[in-house]
């Protein structure tokens, strides 16, 4: 399972990534349009984990 929080603090909002290491499926919750470059790098980090 992958569970990273990530903080966004000009809007003080908390967008949390969940996944499947297996699958490589995943979901982000409460994203920030302003972080959307910071989700993106995130989201391709952790697709490496397979």
């Amino acid at each position: 399972m992958i569970f990273r929080q990530l903080y966004e603090p000009v809007s003080s909002t908390y967008t949390y990534l969940l996944g499947c290491e297996e699958t490589g499926r995943a979901v982000l919750i409460d994203p920030v349009i302003n972080s959307v470059e910071r989700d993106l790098a995130e989201v391709s980090v952790n697709g490496q984990l397979k």
